[in-house]
């Protein structure tokens, strides 16, 4: 061999495993984004789950204050105050709780609409109504009744068909 073609299968080969390395590389791009996003969700939820329990001490606690009150164990002068902290501290937990699930509602939200995107560019740009649309005419279109039953495995068959779409096998021309 000269060394021409040596150049020439160099090169080819070069090409083939740049074509076949580009998904790895594009997809390690998309994981780390998904990577950041369920990070993201990991320390929001967690900040919830932390508020929640905060949300049920605090009325565990007040309940207990009430309680105490009722048998007379809290003074008539120390109960107000007490419990006007309580709810003030209560009020602020739900108000923070309520913050933070509509931040995650946010993200979701952000996250769909990103991955709907992802999809339409992996149909080559048609919308998934469309998508739709072609399935239910196909579906129409094969609607038509039946022209018998396959020969070697017995399913249904329709009169427009060639081969039968279970088993592939040709069907008779009737």
């Amino acid at each position: 061999m000269d060394i021409g073609s040596l150049l020439l299968i160099l090169a080819i080969s070069l090409l083939a495993g740049f074509v076949v390395s580009r998904p790895f590389f594009a997809e390690s791009s998309d994981k780390s984004t998904d990577e950041e996003i369920t990070e993201l969700l990991a320390g929001k939820e967690l900040k919830l789950s932390n508020l929640m329990s905060e949300k049920e001490r605090i009325f565990t606690t007040l309940q207990e204050l009430e309680t105490d009150h009722a048998l007379k164990k809290i003074p008539d002068e120390e109960f107000p105050k007490q419990r006007v902290v309580l709810v003030h501290a209560a009020a602020k937990t739900l108000r923070d709780i309520d913050e933070l699930e509509v931040e995650i509602k946010s993200i979701l939200k952000e996250t769909s609409v990103q991955k709907k995107g992802a999809s339409l560019a992996a149909n080559a740009g048609i919308p998934n109504e469309v998508l739709e649309e072609l399935i239910a005419a196909r579906r129409r279109s094969r609607s038509e009744k039946s022209a018998g039953f396959c020969p070697h495995c017995g399913k249904v068959i329709q009169s427009s068909d060639v081969f039968c779409p279970a088993c592939g096998s040709r069907v008779s021309a009737s």
